[in-house]
């Protein structure tokens, strides 16, 4: 198992949890954006559905933050 996997499977735990903050997105999904480079976006949470995204991948998703981890792991 890729490192890259445990933390989005992390991610994604704690967002069903309900339980997923701004230093989990850091520690998560910001580290794999800042090793690839990807600097925005990387410490804060997302606040606005990507409609693209939503519509074309994941239609029942309604969750930006969902939606940035599943994202993610499509390019993981």
């Amino acid at each position: 198992m890729r490192y890259a996997e445990v933390l989005l499977n992390y991610a994604e735990a704690k967002q069903e949890l309900g339980t997923f903050n701004d230093v989990d997105w850091s520690k998560t999904v910001g580290a794999l954006r800042a090793r690839a480079g990807i600097s925005d976006g990387a410490n804060v949470l997302p606040t606005k559905v990507d409609t693209y995204l939503k519509n074309t991948f994941f239609p029942g998703i309604s969750n930006p933050v969902m939606l940035e981890i599943r994202r993610e792991r499509q390019g993981s």
